[in-house]
C-alpha cells in the first residue's frame, strides 16, 4: 500500500511543494514549521477521541438520536484524523503519508472481515454467494455487502470507507485549502443541499460515499485549520460568534424546518453538517487545563488503550451489542438499552483484547495484549 500510495504522488512533498513531472515548478509555497502540541494538548486530542468512541457505542446500544447532538463524535473523530493527517503530511512525503495511514487501518478492518466471511455475514443470502464483494474486504473503497442474515454487523463500516477516502484525497484538499481556505472549507457544506436536492432519494453508485465525504469534510478541514494554527489565532468571542451561529442553524433545520421545506434529507443532511462543524471548531479551539485528569490513577493509561485500540473498538463495538442483547433475550431479562451499556463495554473490550495486536503491528510497535 505504501509502494502504491508513492507511485500515486510521487513528486508530492507537502512541506516543499508538489512538483509538476517536466516543468519544474511547484504547486505549494513552502509552509513554516510549527512545534508539535505539548503533551497537555495531545491528551486533551486523546480524550476527545476516548470520549466519541464511548458515545458511538452508546449510541448504538441505547439508540438515542438525541446523542447525535450531544456529541457529534464521528464528527470529532474526522476532525482529529484531519489535524494528524495534516501535521504528517507537514513532516514527510505525501506518498508516504497515504500509504502509512492506510496501513494502520486496514489490517483491522481485515481480520474482521476474515471473521464476517467466515460466518457469512457478507458471502450468503438467498442467491448464493457474493464473492466479487471479497473485493471491497480487500480495499474498502465501497462498503462490502451484506448478506440476508440481516445482522447489521456490517452497517458500521461506512466510517472505515469514508475515512479511507479522505485519507486518499488529503494532499490534493491540503493543497486546495491553502489556496483558497475559506472557500475550501465551506465547499463540502454548500454542496451537501445541492447533491442531497439533486439526488431526490435516487439511488446511485457512490450516492452514499458523496453524502458522508460532503458531511463530514468540513470537519476533516476543519482538521487542517487546527494544525496550520488558523484555529488558535481566532480570538475566544469570533471562535463563539462563528460557532453559535452556525450551529443553531443547523438545529434550526433538523428540527424545524425539515418538514416544512418538503425535503427532509436534505434538512437533516444539511443541519447535521452545520452543527458537526460548529461543535469541531469550538473543540479545537478549546484549549482545557488536563493536567489535573491525566494525574488521575488510571485515566491516562485507559485514554491512551482506547487510542491504540480505536479501529479495532470501533469495528468490534457491533458484535458486543448484539451479543449483550441476545443474551439477556435469552435469559428472558426485560432490561432497558441503557441498563445493556455496561455489558456492552465489558463485551467490547473482552472481543478487543484478542485482536487489538494488530493495530500494534499496522503501527509498527511491538504488539501487547494490553496496549502500553
Amino acid at each position: 500500500m505504501a509502494a502504491m500510495a508513492a507511485g500515486i504522488y510521487p513528486l508530492c512533498d507537502l512541506r516543499k511543494g508538489c512538483r509538476v513531472e517536466g516543468t519544474g515548478e511547484f504547486l505549494a509555497p513552502p509552509v513554516e514549521e510549527r512545534p508539535a502540541p505539548g503533551p497537555g494538548r495531545y491528551f486533551y486530542f486523546d480524550l476527545l477521541r476516548a470520549l466519541a468512541l464511548l458515545r458511538v457505542i452508546t449510541y448504538h446500544t441505547a439508540g438515542e438520536s438525541w446523542l447525535h447532538y450531544a456529541l457529534p463524535a464521528i464528527s470529532v473523530m474526522f476532525g482529529l484524523a484531519g489535524f494528524l493527517m495534516a501535521r504528517s503530511l507537514r513532516q514527510r512525503v505525501a506518498g508516504r503519508v497515504v500509504g502509512s495511514r492506510a496501513l494502520r487501518l486496514l489490517p483491522p478492518f481485515w481480520l474482521y472481515g476474515l471473521v464476517a466471511i467466515a460466518i457469512g455475514w457478507e458471502t450468503v443470502d438467498r442467491h448464493g454467494l457474493h464473492w466479487a464483494q471479497l473485493l471491497f474486504w480487500v480495499l474498502p473503497l465501497r462498503d462490502p455487502h451484506e448478506g440476508v442474515a440481516g445482522s447489521n454487523l456490517v452497517d458500521t463500516l461506512w466510517y472505515v470507507r469514508a475515512y479511507l477516502w479522505f485519507v486518499l484525497l488529503s494532499p490534493l484538499a491540503l493543497w486546495a485549502y491553502r489556496r483558497a481556505r475559506m472557500l475550501v472549507l465551506a465547499a463540502p457544506i454548500a454542496l451537501l443541499p445541492v447533491v442531497e436536492f439533486l439526488d431526490d432519494g435516487r439511488d446511485w453508485a457512490g450516492r452514499g460515499l458523496t453524502r458522508d465525504i460532503l458531511t463530514y469534510g468540513t470537519c476533516w478541514l476543519l482538521g487542517f485549520a487546527a494544525e496550520e494554527g488558523a484555529i488558535d489565532r481566532l480570538a475566544g468571542w469570533v471562535c463563539v460568534a462563528v460557532a453559535v451561529p452556525v450551529g443553531a442553524v443547523g438545529l434550526v433545520l433538523t428540527h424545524v424546518l425539515g418538514a416544512a421545506l418538503g425535503h427532509r434529507s436534505l434538512a437533516d443532511q444539511t443541519g447535521y453538517a452545520l452543527w458537526s462543524a460548529a461543535v469541531v471548531l469550538t473543540l479545537l479551539r478549546w484549549h482545557p487545563e488536563t493536567s489535573w485528569l491525566r494525574g488521575l490513577p488510571g485515566v491516562r493509561r485507559v485514554v491512551s488503550a482506547m487510542n491504540a485500540r480505536a479501529v479495532s473498538i470501533y469495528l468490534w463495538h457491533d458484535l458486543a451489542v448484539v451479543l449483550a442483547l441476545g443474551l439477556f433475550a435469552t435469559l428472558g431479562l426485560h432490561v432497558t438499552r441503557w441498563a445493556a451499556l455496561p455489558l456492552v463495554l465489558v463485551l467490547t473490550a473482552l472481543l478487543v483484547l484478542p485482536v487489538g495486536w494488530v493495530e500494534d503491528l499496522a503501527a509498527r510497535r511491538r504488539p501487547a495484549l494490553v496496549p502500553r
